[in-house]
């Protein structure tokens, strides 16, 4: 089992450390039954998140729109 570690200074910080060591470290998880059967994922074994600041910075993450992806949640 591989243990994650990502140390961030706020909310907004540690969802994007946390996409991007995704795509780095994460495995492929295929579903096999359900509604999204067929379907791909990435996981981590295990994952320790630490933020130093969370009461500063937004607590929304949102993705510049330059990446023409929506924000993964609403205000």
């Amino acid at each position: 089992m591989e243990i994650i570690n990502i140390e961030a200074n706020t909310l907004e910080d540690a969802w994007f450390l946390t996409l991007y060591k995704m795509i780095d470290e994460g495995h492929v998880y295929k579903i096999d039954r359900g509604s999204y059967a067929g379907q791909k994922r990435l996981e981590f074994d295990y994952v320790t998140i630490r933020i130093k600041n969370p009461s500063k910075g937004n607590l929304i993450p949102k993705i510049p729109e330059v990446y023409n992806i929506d924000n993964p949640v609403a205000e």
